[in-house]
């Protein structure tokens, strides 16, 4: 695990931590996603922001505002 910090963090692989910016993406997320946009291919854990969008989801919880996970 770690951290990443900054205005756009992208991780096209897996990222397992912490994202904390402006815009966050990334292609499998472990962890937690912290921002105004949250976006995630495939994801275990928590997004919270305005937009949080986890791909593998195909129903109401696609893309959820304020917070979004996968358990």
């Amino acid at each position: 695990g770690g951290a990443q910090v900054g205005m756009f963090d992208l991780s096209r692989g897996y990222m397992s931590g912490l994202q904390i910016g402006v815009w966050n993406q990334a292609g499998s997320m472990e962890g937690v996603q912290i921002d105004l946009v949250n976006i995630a291919e495939k994801a275990f854990g928590l997004q919270i922001g305005l937009w949080n969008q986890i791909n593998e989801h195909q129903n109401w919880q696609h893309v959820l505002p304020l917070v979004n996970w996968s358990f």
